[in-house]
């Protein structure tokens, strides 16, 4: 691992330790990023390697949302999308189809709690499982970032100020294509 990548790694992991039970300081593949939840990130979903294998998706691998709390403690995951296999059976039509599950987006997760105890998401994006002991190869393993609500802010106060900005940019927008 290249020393810069790993002390940007090691600083990160100790101003937010408990990203450590979910990704080892190995596993890492670029510089992990933090960044204001904002609300492209309400509307993702996460998925399973499984089932981008099925879907024949662009991205291999799989991306979780982990829903953690001021206290750094995990409060829930947003349910990603997957793919179940039927138990076999010769005779049975249902074990030659693979069955999809839903996921639900990071806000959906999120309205199924207390809002306000939401501090922070963490994306983990493990782009091909197989590849974290790789260190030759960095277009291969993990990408953390870390979503967090701004000090000072619940995460209800939040999402209602970035509806706002939402809206004075589409205002902003509209002017613009009105002037001409």
């Amino acid at each position: 691992m290249k020393e810069a990548l790993y002390a940007r790694i090691e600083a990160f992991l100790r101003e937010f330790p408990f990203v450590g039970q979910y990704v080892r300081i190995h596993g890492f593949s670029k510089r992990p990023i933090v960044q204001r939840i904002d609300l492209d990130l309400m509307d993702r979903y996460g998925w399973t390697d499984a089932w981008t294998r099925g879907n024949r998706c662009s991205e291999m691998g799989s991306v979780r949302f982990m829903l953690i709390g001021t206290d750094g403690q995990e409060l829930s995951e947003a349910k990603p999308h997957d793919v179940v296999k039927p138990k076999f059976s010769l005779w049975r039509v249902s074990t030659w189809f693979r069955q999809d599950i839903d996921g639900e987006t990071v806000y959906e997760a999120i309205q199924k709690l207390d809002p306000n105890r939401v501090r922070y998401v963490l994306e983990i994006k493990d782009l091909f499982g197989g590849s974290r002991e790789c260190d030759f190869d960095p277009d291969f393993g993990i990408e953390v970032t870390l979503h967090k609500v701004p000090s000072g802010r619940s995460f209800s106060e939040w999402l209602v100020k970035i509806r706002e900005i939402a809206t004075k940019e589409l205002q902003g927008e509209l002017t613009k294509v009105n002037m001409d």
